[in-house]
């Protein structure tokens, strides 16, 4: 029995002897293979380079298939690639809501605009109308004025030179571009002289004043003489009113007793042997000193007052 036991085992480890010989005959013949297509592939890619670049051309082609939204696989993408669609998508949403806000604010300034340009349309067409009317009515005052001033100058009547002493030559002496108004001699009735414009002044009080060697000192007492301090009181010498002062405009001297003034003023220079340039400058300085004396009685009449 020992006997036959032991030669069962012994059966049995060369059994085993012979799988492990059989196994390892067999790895090393897969060996050889394996060894042998490699060396293959590799011959093969140094004699064809394109053979790898075909195989990964095919390779991504492939890809895209396997993304395919067909029926076929389920149409699966990529979580990363939907998110990425998803923010582009909403950020295009917000953008086309910025512009669609935009418009609407665009639209509204544009319709402001064009109100406001309809009000000014219409503003300018009133105020060309009012500029219109204004300019008709300055021609027709002004027409007005002049009218009056033509028919003013009519009925004044001219000024006449102031009185020659008898046995004066006046036509000797009177320079040629002295202007000649009137007679040469002044009317003198009732004890009075006739200076022009109805204005008839007591005799004794022309030849003081003719008798005076200034300037200022004949005009004002010679405009004393024709208005009265009273009248020269309320009135100016041009009707205008003062820049600066809240003063009302006073009303302005009789044109033709002006006039009057000035030329007796005129003859008195002419008659004191002034030169024409001289006599010129000087004969402006009327309406200056009239309105001196103006001042002087309107002071004196608050100092009076007082």
């Amino acid at each position: 029995m020992e006997e036959n036991n032991e030669g069962t085992s012994a059966e049995k480890d060369g059994l085993k002897k012979k799988a492990k010989a059989i196994k390892a005959a067999e790895g090393g013949e897969k060996r050889k293979s394996l060894m042998q297509i490699l060396t293959e592939k590799k011959a093969l890619k140094n004699k064809n380079p394109l053979y790898s670049t075909e195989k990964k051309r095919k390779r991504e082609e492939t890809l895209p298939d396997s993304f395919s939204d067909s029926d076929e696989d389920g149409g699966v993408v990529p979580q990363k690639m939907y998110d990425d669609i998803n923010i582009k998508y909403r950020q295009l949403q917000r953008k086309h809501q910025a512009l669609t806000n935009d418009l609407d604010q665009c639209k509204q300034k544009s319709t402001e605009l064009e109100n406001g340009k309809s009000e000014l349309e219409q503003e300018v067409v009133t105020y060309r109308e009012a500029n219109l009317t204004l300019q008709h009515n300055i021609d027709k005052l002004l027409k007005e004025i002049f009218s009056q001033r033509s028919e003013t100058s009519r009925t004044c009547e001219p000024a006449i030179p102031p009185l020659t002493p008898p046995g004066q030559n006046t036509t000797s002496e009177r320079e040629p571009d002295q202007p000649i108004h009137g007679p040469r001699q002044m009317e003198i009735k009732d004890g009075k002289i006739h200076i022009g414009t109805d204005i008839w002044l007591r005799e004794e009080v022309w030849r003081k004043i003719d008798s005076t060697t200034k300037d200022s000192l004949f005009v004002k007492e010679l405009a004393v003489a024709i208005w009265g301090t009273a009248e020269l009181m309320g009135r100016s010498v041009s009707g205008k009113e003062c820049p600066g002062k809240t003063i009302e405009a006073k009303p302005p001297l009789t044109p033709c007793k002006l006039g009057t003034l000035k030329e007796c003023f005129r003859g008195w220079l002419t008659k004191q042997n002034v030169e024409k340039t001289e006599r010129e400058k000087r004969e402006k300085l009327a309406g200056y000193f009239i309105s001196q004396k103006m001042q002087d009685l309107v002071k004196s009449g608050k100092k009076q007052s007082k």
